[in-house]
């Protein structure tokens, strides 16, 4: 069991992968209306051990009755569709095809049979009836002996919810996540780790009523178990004011009782308020509109950025006896946890970060990853004479030296690498000042050129280089020795270099979230770091992206695209801690903070939407952080 206490941090439909299911338990128990399947088979008698009859087909299968008491006879084998075995004589197995029955009852003096698995944690994929029915990630969790609550999924393998749906006495083990849009077709996962909002870090004073739960294995959905997040809402709580959000739960009725399927309502902020349990926000229904009941607490609210992507807000309280003005709230009235607050982010962030050291690879002058096109990564560095190695990350001691040319070293600090068309490019300044790439094949140990240099007659380079792909071409970009960014395109060679304005300082960084766009991070003399747009082939004006004097940093800035139209800048402050701030149609307000020292060397990558592979190496050691883990 896993209790962790942490402080400060598109609708689409899926099928689901098979998932641990040593610890849960039988759904019925939560929900008995779903109990539908035949009885399971007559335990073996007392003393010899026999096979337990099959159970018959349907959702849930009642438990064998076990055997009279005596002497504890072995568990017998499963029959076809679960695991059986009691102790006492063998409980019931469910069905082929059916979920798990009960465990069969104890014989007099023995224990009772141990309830077969069946399909009950989704061995089977499901598709729900209506892709409305499964909106933006909404689940039910449950814990036993309580009423259910709603939940939303962050990314495969997190679900966020209002901390007072978890009681205290709930161990993660038997809670259960129920998903897929429609309770009588459940889809069920396991629960390993319950996160709650505390502080101090480590503290027991939950001061905002928020829990991440952690499933015990990542969700498929879209047909892969990573990749999939729900995006924060990156802006203000002011800006929602008098906005209509769209919230999603199992009840939003007044009446009693609550629906089988996801339920939608459209509520209006209205008014917010802040304190120590961070800003909530009121929401108002609409004439004749549904509001939060129970069964919603800990589902989400969201508003639309765009046709496929949304953005949650908030996750739903309650409904309150009165409203924000202490008049009688008769079901006018929902309260919101808002996630806009910097600390809630950095909580969420910190919450699902995870980190482990790379055994094998010290990268003591630079270090870099490149994503492959079957998404595993490889990772480049710089060993301490100034060669160039890659491996991928599964086997880091099957590196491969790609060496330098002859005569000389590298000396950047984040080499560069991109796979471009059925090529892999690397790229590395060298002690001769010159830029120097090499053309590799689909893997690192295929050469197709040699070390080349980067011709120009008007510039001396005084970087490492940034490479980036976008619109069918290959962009390289650099420092010149007059401190100038300078940018190339590559088809079949290289063109002549452009100034994109100097007073530049380091090494650039430089992504693309899709056609036509590339965006540039960068430091400046004396100021901080800058963002420099690129789009549809016209370069913009550079925009401050630093915004605060506190994270002014001495080294280079990384740039993420994390899908999307998001752009996250990473970057190690002046006291050595990592940092980050995301752009999405503009920059958030304040950096958060995941709590992590660096070394001076920062590299990272997105596999895929949503995702972060980040590599920090102080030059001895190599971390390698994933969110979310």
């Amino acid at each position: 069991m896993v209790i962790r206490r942490l402080s400060n941090v598109s609708l689409f439909w899926w099928t689901t992968a098979c998932l641990s299911f040593a610890s849960c338990r039988d759904f019925s128990t939560f929900n008995p209306e779903l109990s539908a399947g035949g009885s399971g088979g007559t335990a073996g008698s007392d003393h010899s051990p026999v096979d337990g009859g099959a159970g018959g087909s349907g959702k849930s299968g009642s438990g064998a009755t076990a055997g009279d008491g005596g002497t504890i006879s072995a568990a017998g084998a499963a029959g076809e569709g679960g695991t059986g075995g009691g102790t006492a004589g063998d409980g019931g197995t469910a069905g082929d095809g059916g979920t798990a029955g009960e465990g069969g009852t104890a014989g007099e003096g023995g224990l009772a049979g141990a309830a077969g698995m069946g399909d009950r944690c989704g061995e089977q994929p499901v598709e729900p009836p209506d892709p409305d029915l499964t909106l933006l990630g909404t689940v039910q969790i449950h814990c036993p002996g309580h009423a259910p609550c709603a939940g939303t999924l962050q990314s495969n393998a997190w679900v966020l919810t209002a901390d007072h749906c978890i009681p205290e006495d709930c161990d993660p083990y038997d809670m259960e996540v129920v998903y897929g849009g429609d309770l009588l077709n459940p889809v069920q996962a396991c629960a390993s780790e319950i996160v709650r909002f505390a502080d101090p870090p480590g503290g027991s004073v939950e001061t905002r009523d928020l829990a991440l739960v952690r499933l015990s294995q990542p969700l498929s959905i879209g047909g892969s178990t990573t990749g999939f997040r729900r995006p924060v809402f990156p802006y203000t709580k002011e800006s929602l004011q008098d906005i209509s959000l769209y919230c999603v739960g199992w009840d939003l009725d007044s009446e009693p009782g609550s629906a089988d399927t996801t339920q939608t309502t459209q509520l209006t902020t209205k008014d917010f308020e802040s304190g120590i349990q961070g800003t909530v926000l009121w929401l108002q229904k609409e004439v004749d509109g549904a509001i939060t009941q129970a069964a919603d607490e800990g589902g989400g609210c969201f508003i639309q950025n765009g046709p496929a992507e949304w953005f949650q807000v908030g996750i739903q309280l309650d409904n309150p006896a009165t409203g924000p003005a202490g008049e009688v709230n008769d079901n006018v009235w929902s309260r919101v946890a808002s996630l806009t607050d910097h600390e809630t982010r950095n909580w969420m962030l910190r919450t699902m970060l995870g980190q482990e050291t790379v055994p094998g690879i010290v990268p003591t002058l630079g270090i870099n990853a490149i994503v492959l096109p079957d998404g595993e990564l490889e990772l480049l560095w710089i060993d301490a004479n100034g060669k160039l190695f890659a491996a991928p990350l599964t086997d880091p001691a099957s590196a491969v030296e790609l060496g330098s040319p002859s005569g000389v070293t590298f000396v950047s600090q984040r080499p560069a690498g991109i796979v471009f068309g059925e090529e892999i490019f690397v790229a590395s300044l060298g002690s001769d000042q010159q830029l120097w790439y090499r053309r590799l094949g689909t893997s690192p140990s295929e050469s197709v050129t040699d070390w080349t240099v980067v011709e120009s007659t008007t510039t001396t380079p005084a970087s490492g280089a940034a490479l980036v792909a976008e619109g069918g071409n290959l962009h390289l970009l650099a420092r010149d020795s007059s401190n100038v960014l300078r940018y190339a395109a590559f088809l079949d060679e290289w063109s002549a270099w452009q100034d994109l304005g100097g007073d530049r300082a380091g090494a650039p960084s430089a992504s693309s979230w899709g056609p036509g766009r590339i965006d540039i991070m960068m430091r400046t003399i004396g100021t901080g770091v800058w963002m420099i747009p690129r789009q549809d082939g016209v370069w913009g004006t550079q925009v401050d992206a630093q915004s605060y004097a506190s994270a002014y940093t001495s080294y280079d800035p990384l740039v993420v695209d994390s899908g999307g139209f998001e752009v996250d800048m990473w970057v190690r402050d002046i006291s050595g801690n990592l940092r980050l701030r995301i752009h999405n149609w503009g920059w958030l307000d304040q950096w958060l903070d995941p709590r992590i020292q660096t070394g001076k060397y920062i590299a990272g990558v997105s596999r895929s939407f949503g995702t972060y592979d980040l590599f920090l190496s102080d030059g001895t050691t190599l971390n390698h952080l994933t969110w979310p883990r």
